[in-house]
């Protein structure tokens, strides 16, 4: 399944309290039955924003892609959890992600800038293609139903302002990955992984 808007520039807003010229409110969402192969938002030529927002948290329950283009795509803003539980979730654009809380099998976001606000657990890898910050606390764990999954960042890790935030990475046998430097920007309170290999 494939919702995107005809027009390449057209906001998207997923859930009640989102906004978006192409809406799909809380109740809307729930005609989305288990069942799917995939299911996908946005376009890759998408340029519009997207954001995620629920009145009732809301979970996906077939693998999900939230889209826009790749080169200069519109921000992908998500301030409710997302949850697929153990489903793939990957989120790519070519502008800023932010995202909150996030449950999920293996998980992939891209973005020009990645600001995590909520802890993110994945029975699968966890991949950050791009400068990630952090806006609070997190907790990264691959470990979920009993997998060991993969964790790496393919950029720089920072804190997202002078407050220092603590980065805790469990990702059991699972290599942990950190392809840029670590609190170069702003620095972060304590870095914490367990994994096999770092």
């Amino acid at each position: 399944l494939v919702i995107q808007p005809k027009t390449a520039n057209t906001t998207i807003g997923i859930g009640s309290s989102a906004t978006g010229t192409l809406k799909l409110d809380d109740t809307e969402l729930g005609y989305l039955q288990d069942g799917f192969a995939s299911i996908t938002l946005g376009s890759t030529t998408g340029t519009g924003a997207i954001a995620v927002a629920y009145t009732t948290p809301y979970t996906f329950t077939d693998p999900l892609t939230i889209r826009s283009n790749t080169s200069g795509g519109g921000a992908i803003s998500a301030t409710s959890a997302l949850n697929t539980v153990t489903n793939s979730l990957t989120i790519t654009s070519g502008g800023a992600v932010s995202v909150a809380a996030i449950t999920s099998g293996a998980l992939a976001i891209t973005g020009t800038g990645i600001t995590l606000h909520g802890d993110v657990t994945t029975s699968g890898a966890q991949t950050y293609t791009g400068a990630v910050s952090l806006a609070a606390n997190i907790t990264l764990d691959s470990t979920a139903n009993s997998n060991n999954g993969a964790v790496s960042f393919s950029s720089t890790v920072n804190s997202a302002n002078s407050t220092a935030r603590n980065l805790t990475v469990t990702a059991g046998s699972g290599n942990v990955t950190f392809t840029g430097a670590v609190g170069n920007t702003y620095a972060l309170g304590v870095l914490a992984v367990s994994s096999k290999v770092i």
